[in-house]
């Protein structure tokens, strides 16, 4: 799960990336309202191919600007 909070209404990219930073998968692109949302990634990329285990990058941007960028490990 990744959580986040919006302190107001927003435009939302969430992408996860390789650790090599290819595109992966997208899990949010959209309008958003405020408040506190949790995404459940499924461990596909956008084909739904499952992905190995493995480190992997997630980035949150909120009306074009970089917010937050994490590492996560996906275990199998």
């Amino acid at each position: 799960m990744i959580n986040y909070n919006l302190p107001y209404d927003a435009f939302v990219l969430m992408t996860i990336y390789s650790i090599l930073g290819e595109e992966i998968r997208t899990l949010v692109s959209g309008s958003m309202i405020a408040g506190y949302h949790a995404i459940e990634w499924n461990g596909r990329d956008n084909s739904q191919q499952i992905l190995p285990t493995g480190l992997y990058i997630y980035q949150l941007v909120v009306d074009g600007a970089v917010v937050n960028t994490r590492k996560m490990v996906l275990m199998k």
